[in-house]
């Protein structure tokens, strides 16, 4: 299912763990499948992307409920990105999601922190775009403090904050955080993480246009992989010369309306999942 030492812990699995499910995913060969289990995909990844290719119609042929990022129209899919199980627990009631929207929706004055820019990744094997990202701002505006494996200039993340990714990035004003590849409705937790943060994201994926419903697109700084970027210093100047940056919310109006949604969503399908299992 997922490459984990501690899987007890996965989100959709404590989710779920009261029932009699099958959980898969995207890593390995498709699974054969017992018609009496309620079988459950649910993909972390692009399934866009070559290496995952064979799950691109995010397995509605062959299980139940279908978990994933895409916005596709099927009896037995659900639209759950990654992003909500960082941010919200399995048993979020309403007024859970909007507490935790309110509380990083306005944040401090970033632009005021030691470090401005910043990047942590491990790779940049997919797209390739984190590499250009971090060189375009080195060039252009200033230094990217790289705390992750790729490109890695600091010790920052592991001496002084433990390998605490929040807590580094509470220290930084603008985050460096691209998906590692591009596809429309493919966001993942890494933009979530810099807002959690109180950081301006720097990002690139999801057609420049990530979770629309959820996300003040005002609040992001968008790299363009087919331009000459100069939007984007413009962007990041505007922000640097803004006075009142801490009172430009990063969620939409109706953000925990919609997160709700998605959860009363998931919990319907597989309902009724069980139920026709259960009859059958």
């Amino acid at each position: 299912m997922w490459p984990s030492k501690d899987f007890g812990n996965f989100w959709l699995y404590r989710f779920l763990q009261h029932h009699s499910i099958h959980l898969f995913s995207v890593f390995g060969k498709k699974p054969l499948l017992n018609k009496t289990d309620i079988n459950i995909f649910f993909t972390g990844e692009n399934v866009h992307y070559k290496t995952f290719k064979k799950y691109s119609n995010n397995a509605i042929d062959i299980a139940d409920v279908a978990i994933g990022f895409d916005e596709i129209e099927a009896l037995n899919y659900v639209r759950f990105p990654l992003w909500i199980t960082y941010l919200f627990p399995p048993d979020a009631s309403f007024e859970t999601i909007q507490s935790i929207v309110q509380q990083y929706n306005f944040s401090d004055n970033a632009i005021i922190r030691p470090t401005q820019f910043a990047m942590i990744a491990s790779h940049d094997k997919r797209a390739g775009k984190r590499k250009k990202m971090v060189q375009f701002i080195e060039q252009n505006i200033g230094s990217v403090a790289c705390a992750g494996k790729l490109l890695n200039n600091t010790d920052a993340l592991k001496t002084k904050f433990n390998d605490h990714k929040i807590s580094f990035l509470k220290t930084v004003a603008f985050n460096i955080c691209p998906e590692n590849s591009n596809y429309s409705g493919y966001v993942t937790e890494k933009i979530f993480e810099a807002i959690q943060a109180g950081c301006i994201p720097i990002y690139w994926g999801s057609n420049n246009l990530p979770e629309p419903k959820v996300l003040n697109q005002n609040a992001i700084v968008f790299y363009d992989a087919t331009g000459k970027n100069d939007d984007l210093i413009h962007q990041i100047q505007t922000f640097i010369h803004q006075k009142n940056i801490q009172n430009i919310p990063r969620f939409t109006e109706n953000a925990a309306e919609y997160i709700w949604e998605m959860y009363e969503q998931l919990r319907v399908a597989i309902t009724k999942a069980i139920a026709q299992k259960t009859l059958s």
